[in-house]
């Protein structure tokens, strides 16, 4: 077991599922995988990393750029306004540091494609052509990859992506495009190399660069990230992100994905069926907020909080301060109302309840929390406790249970939409 202290923040949710890297899954209050052929379980506890497995602390640390010093860089990023929004909704995502033949695979793989399906290709070329581990395979070398034939790849499924496997391979056992040779090479210069890949082009090309050569300035551009640059930076990025561009992107695609931008939320909001005041949308299609609500887990439980001299049960939620973002405010409230120390946080879905004199727009939060200390004093809240489900007393029986079956849903696969 190494412990690895660490400063800032690090998500690991965000960090290992969000589409740097393929081979990584929950597992209980942490997450299990492989990098290059150490496998191990991680999990986070204050700041230190915790890792069960194989691989010095030195290789976990590097990893996970734990040698970084990432509060310095993210406080450069926050000269400018915009951007230090962005930086504050999802501050512990870290660009991983992967190993070259493996991230310029699995992004080959990545084209055209969604997480969990590159994911699945990813798992089933490892079982293939990798070699078996104590725990899972390791990733194939790019000898071993080289031998196989298109066909051959066919139990993978990867459509046709699999073609270009073994040709990419085949040029890096050759000396054609080697880590080495890339690492020495100016960024222009180095992803034009890439881009002689067969099923490597420009975002492709930049995801590698990013993810494992450690060019920071690399940003991989899709439909996405162009949408919310377009709308948050249309002159560019500020001169602040000048070196750290790459990761400044990571920063901004969570925060336009999740936080309240209306970027990518072209759905109408619909209405429950019934007679519900509440109608629900996509996370941030309202735009406009003054409250939020918070459905937060501790293990397999829900935290609910009763009032100071009252019966009824509700969520951690409250009015969003002048000068606060929502997820600045959900921070807030789960800390004041649950007692909250460690914890992960994304919106779910924005709500709308309509009364005769108003409008009052919210949205509406996950959490996972990993500690809770004593409720702090001087707050409303005077009891929490955990539920399997919503409390049969509640303080807004017509707004809660409509929230908590969308929260339900969206879990078992759903989406507000």
């Amino acid at each position: 077991m190494h412990i690895i202290p660490f400063s800032g923040e690090l998500d690991l949710s965000r960090t290992l599922l969000g589409g740097q890297s393929f081979r990584w899954r929950a597992d209980g209050n942490g997450f299990r995988g492989t990098a290059s052929r150490h496998t191990a379980r991680v999990e986070r506890r204050g700041q230190f990393l915790y890792v069960d497995g194989d691989g010095d602390a030195g290789f976990w640390r590097l990893y996970f750029a734990l040698d970084e010093d990432y509060p310095a860089m993210q406080a450069r990023l926050r000269a400018d306004p915009t951007l230090a929004a962005c930086v504050d909704f999802a501050p512990g995502i870290r660009v991983l540091r992967q190993e070259f033949f493996e991230a310029l695979i699995c992004f080959i793989i990545s084209a055209c494609n969604n997480i969990p399906r590159i994911t699945g290709i990813v798992e089933r070329l490892c079982a293939l052509c990798g070699d078996r581990l104590e725990d899972g395979y390791a990733f194939p070398t790019p000898e071993r990859l080289a031998s196989m034939q298109a066909s051959g790849l066919e139990p993978i499924r990867a459509g046709f992506r699999a073609k270009y496997l073994p040709a990419a391979a085949e040029m890096v056992v050759s000396g054609a495009v080697t880590e080495e040779r890339l690492r020495a090479l100016p960024y222009d210069e180095a992803k034009r190399l890439l881009c002689t890949l067969p099923g490597v082009g420009g975002k492709v090309a930049d995801c590698v660069l990013l993810f494992s050569l450690g060019f920071r300035g690399a940003i991989p551009r899709d439909v996405h990230i162009l949408r919310a640059m377009e709308r948050l930076f249309p002159e560019g990025l500020p001169a602040c992100a000048e070196g750290n561009e790459g990761i400044a992107q990571q920063y901004i695609f969570e925060y336009a994905r999740c936080a309240g931008t209306q970027l990518a939320c072209p759905w109408p909001v619909r209405t429950p069926e019934g007679d519900s005041p509440v109608t629900l949308a996509p996370a941030g299609s309202l735009g406009c907020y003054r409250f939020v609500v918070i459905f937060a887990r501790e293990g397999e439980k829900w935290l609910y909080a009763r009032k100071k001299g009252q019966t009824g049960w509700e969520t951690a939620g409250g009015h969003i301060e002048p000068g606060e973002t929502p997820v600045e405010a959900a921070r807030r409230e789960l800390r004041e109302e649950t007692g909250a120390e460690e914890f992960e946080l994304r919106p779910a879905f924005d709500y709308r309840v309509r009364k005769p004199e108003e409008c009052s727009d919210g949205m509406v939060f996950r959490a996972d929390v990993r500690r809770r200390g004593p409720l702090p004093s001087g707050f409303e809240m005077e009891e929490v406790v955990r539920l399997d489900t919503i409390p049969g007393e509640m303080t807004y029986p017509d707004i809660l249970p409509v929230l908590y079956a969308a929260i339900k849903d969206a879990e078992d696969g759903g989406a507000v939409k």
